[in-house]
Parts: C-alpha cells; sequence; structure tokens
C-alpha cells in the first residue's frame, strides 16, 4: 500500500472521528421543514429537470 492510500485513510478516519458526531447532533437538532418549505425547494429543482429535459428533446 503506497503512502498516499494510506494517508487518505488516515484522512478519512480523522473525519469520521471528529465529523460523525457533530454531523449526527446537527441532524437532530435541526428544524422541520413544513410543506411550504418543500414546495419552495420542490419547484426550482422542477423547473430546472424540465429545462434539461427541453434541452435533451431539442438537441435529437
Amino acid at each position: 500500500m503506497g503512502w498516499e492510500k494510506i494517508g487518505v485513510l488516515v484522512l478519512a478516519a480523522v473525519l469520521i472521528i471528529f465529523w460523525g458526531p457533530r454531523a449526527l447532533r446537527a441532524a437532530k437538532n435541526a428544524p422541520k421543514g413544513t410543506s411550504e418549505d418543500w414546495k419552495a425547494f420542490l419547484i426550482p429543482i422542477l423547473l430546472v429537470v424540465g429545462f434539461v429535459i427541453l434541452l435533451i428533446m431539442s438537441v435529437r
């Protein structure tokens, strides 16, 4: 195993050890989304997906 792979493994382990518990705590304490929040999230996503489909169909 090369030094690069060992370095990546050490970096991944450090990231999991320090970032993992904080991410779990942040997920537990995060505010819950309402239906209005989900609409505000989904409408732009659907518009982008529709635009990409339109672009794909215009190239064919």
